[in-house]
């Protein structure tokens, strides 16, 4: 799940989803990806044993609604349909499924770009090698964590059955 998916070759900030979706579509995997728009536009694309819905493309009832609950309720269709083991997500597209997790029997993991983590590596990048940048640093560092932890990765955190860490 992801808001936006790559298909196609094209450069976008997260090209290595194609590769590992097809992967496993050729090692026998069924593989469904669920996103919001086409750069085709169309609403499907079936290619290399990847199906791929976008939801804002020929899906009328599922337009003005949020994207998370239009991923829930188009996974569960296909989940009564032809069950899911696993769900990965890039962002926070898949909470509403990762709540009910254990009444659809998955596995729920994100990618590390769902949780608000990138904003305490920003903070770091910009420390200096003195006492007062390392305290000031230190405090900041902190309080974005604990904000960004209770304010919502905690939520994301406790559905969480992994978390993939990239490095591009």
């Amino acid at each position: 799940m992801a808001y936006k998916f790559p298909i196609l070759g094209r450069a976008t900030d997260h090209g290595f989803l194609w590769p590992i979706a097809k992967g496993l579509a050729q090692r026998g995997h069924h593989v469904t990806v669920i996103a919001a728009k086409s750069p085709l536009g169309k609403p499907e694309v079936q290619r290399d044993g990847v199906r791929v819905l976008y939801l804002h493309e020929g899906y009328p009832n599922m337009s003005g609604i949020r994207f998370e609950h239009a991923v829930a309720q188009k996974f569960l269709q296909l989940h009564r349909e032809n069950p899911f083991h696993l769900v990965h997500s890039i962002d926070r597209s898949a909470v509403e499924i990762a709540k009910r997790k254990h009444e659809l029997n998955i596995a729920v993991a994100y990618d590390v770009e769902a949780t608000q983590m990138a904003q305490l590596f920003s903070i770091l990048g910009m420390v200096q090698e003195s006492i007062s940048s390392l305290l000031s640093t230190g405090v900041a560092v902190i309080y974005k964590f604990l904000s960004t932890y209770f304010g919502s990765d905690r939520e994301l955190l406790k559905t969480a059955d992994g978390v993939f860490v990239t490095n591009p």
